[in-house]
């Protein structure tokens, strides 16, 4: 049989009776990895309760958006702003358009792009406030 992990072969690992089994299990039981086990940290969670380690954790994350929070809300702002100042400049576009006046074709790929643009913008926001 070969170890898929190391590739060396090993020998004699399942005999009938399972005695090198047996040994290497007993083997094992004394060994502990680094760090608690796996019940120490079960026992350590049960008595401190459920509740003492939600707080914990509320608290951290809490802190954590405060401290990202004001960049954000500088970010925000901008990117409003920024829609709001497209908003305006299709209003003035359209208004001209729609009250006959003549528009080149630069005009009017401008008016396609910025339409385009406040679009996707409209559509981000919308799914970000989902």
């Amino acid at each position: 049989m070969v170890d898929p992990v190391s590739s060396k072969a090993i020998a004699n690992v399942a005999k009938p009776d399972g005695a090198k089994l047996d040994k290497a299990a007993e083997a094992g039981k004394g060994k502990q990895a680094d760090g608690p086990s796996f019940k120490d940290v079960m026992k350590n969670q049960e008595a401190q309760g459920p509740d003492e380690a939600k707080q914990v954790q509320g608290a951290d994350a809490i802190e954590k958006a405060n401290k990202a929070d004001k960049p954000m809300k500088a970010r925000v702002d901008k990117f409003v702003k920024g829609v709001l100042h497209d908003e305006h400049k299709l209003d003035h576009l359209m208004s001209r358009a729609m009250h006959g006046a003549d528009m080149s074709n630069t005009e009017l790929l401008k008016l396609q792009g910025l339409m385009y643009s406040y679009s996707q913008k409209v559509d981000l926001a919308s799914k970000v406030v989902e």
